[in-house]
């Protein structure tokens, strides 16, 4: 199954898009609440461009390192160099699908925690 890029896009936002409100918030069910901190908050949200930039970088450069001397070069099949090239290159359009969809989630994962953690630390009176 052939899919572009922007079909991609769409599907990854609105797949990771049910991790915040419409208006940009977390809520209580996107992520599990880190233990002993505040939950009854309205995390923002904001979108996380530079990971499919980061993906695009990330993909190119799989690409690139496809030739005779890539490990796989004789494992992934075709009868000849050409068809192997674009077997590799399904292989890597597929896991650049699911490392933008799994690098969005640790993100937001990384900053809804390190939130909680910083609104802890405020009301707990570090910054005071």
């Amino acid at each position: 199954m052939k899919i572009t890029k922007k079909e991609l896009n769409e599907l990854v936002t609105r797949a990771l898009g049910t991790f915040g409100d419409k208006q940009g918030r977390y809520n209580e069910a996107d992520e599990h609440d880190v233990e002993g901190q505040v939950d009854d908050h309205h995390w923002p949200r904001v979108d996380w461009t530079n990971v499919e930039a980061l993906t695009d970088k990330w993909q190119e450069a799989e690409l690139k390192s496809w030739g005779p001397d890539h490990p796989l070069f004789d494992s992934v099949g075709g009868e000849t160099a050409s068809e192997a090239k674009e077997i590799w290159k399904e292989i890597v359009e597929s896991a650049a699908m699911d490392f933008e969809a799994e690098l969005t989630q640790r993100v937001r994962k990384l900053a809804l925690s390190t939130m909680k953690e910083f609104t802890t630390a405020l009301l707990d009176g570090e910054y005071s």
